[in-house]
């Protein structure tokens, strides 16, 4: 494996554990948090930079920030469904949209600078 795909691959382990891990105090609900809440800081910021990282390795399929896009907003689907059944946390299509807006600006970003 090379260090790009180590990087990426140890970043997308650390947002797992994140959000798997008990939050005492704050819960994943907009309604609970507000649309700009410390849980959306996380996913926008956190998606933007598994994006970015997506970037940087040279992952492109199918299209140039496309791929990575699609992966890093698919992987926070999917942590979302394993969030379901937590009883600290839950699904929400919030989180998801969030997501896609943080993995679409990290996308761009990291692509104008490669």
């Amino acid at each position: 494996m090379t260090s790009e795909r180590a990087i990426v691959s140890g970043f997308m382990f650390l947002l797992f554990i994140a959000s798997v891990i008990p939050l005492p105090s704050v819960s994943s609900n907009a309604g609970t948090t507000g649309m700009f809440g410390p849980t959306a800081v996380f996913h926008l910021f956190g998606y933007a930079i598994l994006a970015g990282l997506l970037v940087w390795s040279g992952f492109s399929w199918p299209i140039a920030i496309g791929g990575p896009i699609l992966v890093a907003t698919g992987y926070g689907a999917f942590i979302e469904v394993v969030q379901a059944p937590i009883p600290w946390r839950s699904f929400s299509v919030f989180d998801i949209v969030l997501n896609a807006i943080g993995a679409t600006i990290g996308a761009v970003v990291a692509s104008r600078r490669t």
